[in-house]
Formats: C-alpha cells, sequence, structure tokens
C-alpha cells in the first residue's frame, strides 16, 4: 500500500522553490491522488514573517490554485490549504483573514516559542543547556494545547518540532495529546524529519501510538519546499499507517472525509 496524498506543500507564495504549477505537474507526474497547496501565513506583532505570503496576495494565491484545480480536475485533486501559525497576539487578526477565505484545510503550526524561531537554526540548538531545551519542549507543548482551543485549525503539523535537530526532551507530551484528541483535530504525519538531524517523522511512533488509542485520525504531508521532496519519505509513512492500522483523512471545505485504502 502506498498512500497517494500529500497535504503539507510550499511554494513560491511563501519559503517554497517552485511554483504551484511545477508542484502540480511533478505530483502527478510521481503519482499522487490529491494534494494540498498549504504556503505559510505567519503574522507576528510585528507583522508578517518575510517568508510568509502576504496578506493582500492570499486572494490571488487561492484563485492560482482554484485554476490549477480545473486545469489538472480528473487527473489529480488540488486543495486550497494554508499552514498558518498560532501566536497569541495575532490570534484575532488572523481569525478575520481566514474567516472569509473558504480553504479546504488549515494545518496549525508553532514555529515561533517566547519570540525565537526554534526550527530554522541548528545552532542555536546546540549551545543551550538541556534544561534550556527542556524549557523549550515545555513551552511549546502548552502552545500546541492552546493553538488545538483556538478553533483556528484543522490539522496539527509536525507534532514534535523541537526535535529538528536532534535534541530531545523528557518533557511528557501526553497533555497535549489530550487536548487534541478532546478538540477532534487531526494530526500529519509529516515526513520532513527523515531529511533532518532528528531522522525520524513528526510525531513520534510512541506518540502516534498514544494519538491513535485515543481515535485521533491522520493526514499524511512531505512539508515540501523543493520540488524533489514532493514524495520524500512517503513509503515510509504508508508502512506506518498499513502497521499500526491508522485512520487518514481527506479534506474538503474543512471537513474531514475517512481515506479508503
Amino acid at each position: 500500500m502506498i498512500v497517494a496524498l500529500n497535504y503539507h506543500i510550499h511554494t513560491k507564495w511563501s519559503d517554497g522553490e517552485g511554483s504551484p504549477e511545477d508542484i502540480v505537474r511533478e505530483a502527478l507526474s510521481r503519482g499522487l491522488e490529491e494534494i494540498a497547496i498549504t504556503d505559510h501565513l505567519t503574522i507576528l506583532p510585528r507583522g508578517p514573517e518575510p517568508y510568509s505570503i502576504r496578506p493582500e496576495e492570499i486572494e490571488r494565491y487561492l484563485d492560482m490554485i482554484d485554476d490549477l484545480a480545473d486545469r489538472f480536475g480528473g487527473r489529480i485533486t488540488v486543495r486550497r490549504g494554508m499552514e498558518v501559525d498560532y501566536i497569541r497576539e495575532t490570534k484575532r487578526l488572523v481569525e478575520d483573514m481566514l474567516s472569509s477565505l473558504n480553504l479546504d484545510l488549515i494545518l496549525g503550526s508553532i514555529h515561533f516559542v517566547d519570540g525565537i524561531c526554534i526550527d530554522k537554526d541548528p545552532h542555536l540548538w546546540r549551545e543551550i543547556s538541556q534544561e534550556k531545551v527542556d524549557k523549550i519542549y515545555s513551552r511549546y507543548y502548552e502552545l500546541l494545547a492552546e493553538a488545538a482551543r483556538s478553533d483556528l485549525f484543522d490539522i496539527v503539523a509536525h507534532f514534535d518540532l523541537p526535535k529538528k535537530y536532534g535534541r530531545t526532551s523528557d518533557v511528557d507530551p501526553l497533555p497535549t495529546i489530550e487536548e487534541v484528541s478532546s478538540q477532534g483535530l487531526s494530526v500529519e504525519i509529516n515526513t520532513s524529519g527523515l531529511r533532518y538531524t532528528c531522522r525520524e517523522m513528526y510525531p513520534s511512533k510512541k506518540i502516534v501510538e498514544e494519538l491513535y488509542r485515543r481515535g485521533v485520525t491522520f493526514t499524511v504531508g512531505t512539508d515540501a519546499h523543493r520540488i524533489e521532496d514532493i514524495t520524500s519519505g512517503i513509503s515510509e509513512v504508508s508502512r506506518l499507517v498499513e502497521e499500526h492500522e491508522l485512520t487518514l483523512v481527506r479534506y474538503s471545505s474543512r471537513i474531514p472525509i475517512i481515506l479508503q485504502l
């Protein structure tokens, strides 16, 4: 069994390398049946991050996705998506932005912990003490639980992102797992960790098992920023889904639909 779906892909509209059309053509050539374009929307108190799609460009971005969905319809399904950072100070602003967009799915992410971007600079993780590592993990999971309660998102992206550069922690993610489960969110199995120091998908197998026990559904994403990563790790995630009999879902108009494999 090979999962033919990828719900986490970035393009030139944020920090990816390819155009949306480049992505669709590559996905089609590699046998994917359904994808979501999910460029970043990251609004900090000081304004949009440089890698974020500009708020004034969102309408044109979505029109382009709609055009591709029409042009390639019957060969591949293309969904309207965004990866949106949860930042407490801009929650209301982002909520207003998203309310009129008619997206198919919204990935909820935490990249910033107390103003520090935790996934861009490996040197940050090399130089800090274990005590500081534990504090970042603890705060990250607190923010992720808060994001789950926010009603902004459909899918939790890269659940245990702080491990990206190989620093681990004994901080217990169980309270966040329980919050995500109680809110009825899906969790993505994100293969991009296989390409970084941690050499492990997000979430870890242990977290996947805890989520599964609570009836959480899953989506699949490669978090591709380069066209060549459009199917990176798909075979590994397919084995994980089969081994644990995970329930995968697809999304349309923010409604989850069980994926029949």
